[in-house]
Parts: structure tokens; sequence; C-alpha cells
């Protein structure tokens, strides 16, 4: 179980995906800046989009950062140990893809709302 939540804590976050899009843009932007400030993540430009910054948990902060959910993990810990590690690897591995895909969809939406709006049409409102 500690691979799940690891495996979560190593991969790149864009800023706004820390907030639930509910949030102004600064709130996530003021969070981050305090959160490299205390060494607690890491910034990347992004190389192929200048308007993109990458941040994930500095690799030294990780187990610092899982320390706080150790009791988390152990009570969780029952539901998975049944299964065998080639399977929960398995599951890390779909999550990952699945949530790869999700975002790329997310970002594909993203562009073609911008070229509408670019061109005038109205962007659909939930």
């Amino acid at each position: 179980m500690v691979h799940v939540i690891t495996g979560h804590l190593t991969r790149h976050l864009r800023v706004f995906e820390i907030g639930d899009g509910r949030w102004r843009d600064e709130l996530p932007r003021a969070l981050v800046k305090r959160l490299i400030a205390k060494e607690i993540v890491v910034r990347q430009d992004d190389e192929e989009d200048r308007s993109r910054v990458w941040i994930s948990i500095n690799p030294a902060k990780i187990a610092w950062f899982e320390s706080f959910y150790l009791s988390t993990i152990a009570i969780g810990q029952p539901a998975v140990e049944d299964f065998p590690q080639e399977d929960l690897e398995t599951v890390v591995r779909f999550l990952e893809h699945y949530c790869a895909a999700s975002t790329a969809s997310t970002d594909n939406l993203k562009k073609e709302f911008r070229a509408q709006k670019k061109a005038g049409a109205r962007t659909p409102r939930p």
C-alpha cells in the first residue's frame, strides 16, 4: 500500500490540480510558493509549454510526508493483504495510466474550448 501512496507522491502535478476548480488562481499559487519555500515540493518548468509549471514532492521529503499517513496505511492494509503483489502493481499501473489519460483528455478539452472561444463561440457551462 505504501507503494500506491509513494507513486502518487513522486508524480508531477500541475498547480491547478491542487485546487478543485473553484479556487481563485492565486490560492494554489500561494500554496505552492509556501511549499517550495519550505522545500516540501520542487518546481519544474514544462519544456514544451512555458505557461505550465510542474510540482512534485521533494524526494528527500517523501518519508516525512508518508509518516503522517502511517496510521491510515495500517488501517487500509488488511484490505489489500490477500492480493498478490503482482495484482497490486497491476492496479497501480492501471490507475497511473487512467490518470494520465484523464489528464490528457482534460488538456485536450481545454485546448478545444480555448480555440472555440478565440473563434467567438461561447464555452459551454455545466
